[in-house]
């Protein structure tokens, strides 16, 4: 799953900017039923440390999707999916 989870924000950062600019993702780790402090469900939370360059003047917003179960994405309790 995280090899997954890295091959689509390297795709999503890669359509969004320009061929010069770099963006690496690492220390990449997934930490299972995390309390939410703020309505007290439990939540999927990523890890990551992110690096980029060649970017000044752009924004990157990285956007994480789960499938649960394999090939169906999760959706929201306002049935949005990202």
């Amino acid at each position: 799953m995280k090899s997954r989870l890295l091959t689509l924000f390297t795709f999503l950062a890669f359509c969004a900017i320009s061929h010069s600019a770099n963006v690496n993702f690492t220390n990449m780790r997934l930490t299972w039923d995390q309390i939410d402090s703020s309505n007290g469900r439990t939540m999927l939370q990523l890890h990551y440390t992110l690096t980029v360059t060649g970017l000044q003047g752009h924004a990157l917003v990285p956007v994480m999707a789960v499938e649960i179960p394999q090939g169906t994405f999760h959706h929201f309790a306002d049935g949005s999916v990202v």
